[in-house]
């Protein structure tokens, strides 16, 4: 089973609908480029706090301010 991960910071734009349309379009893109059937992948959304994900030393919630 084809397993495809998007870890993303948690932002309130990324809501129920754009979670599906993420989905959706990851495993069209995956069926088109593997040929595997789309009941085969499994997609899972991973959101982070901002203050758990760093870049450059700092938390993304301190670069953001």
């Amino acid at each position: 089973m084809p397993v495809i991960t998007l870890s993303i910071g948690k932002i309130d734009s990324i809501n129920e609908d754009v979670k599906k349309e993420l989905i959706k379009g990851f495993t069209e893109i995956a069926v088109g480029a593997t040929k595997i059937d789309a009941e085969k992948f499994t997609v899972f959304i991973e959101e982070y706090p901002l203050e758990n994900i760093g870049h450059a030393g700092k938390s993304i919630k301190e670069l953001i301010g």
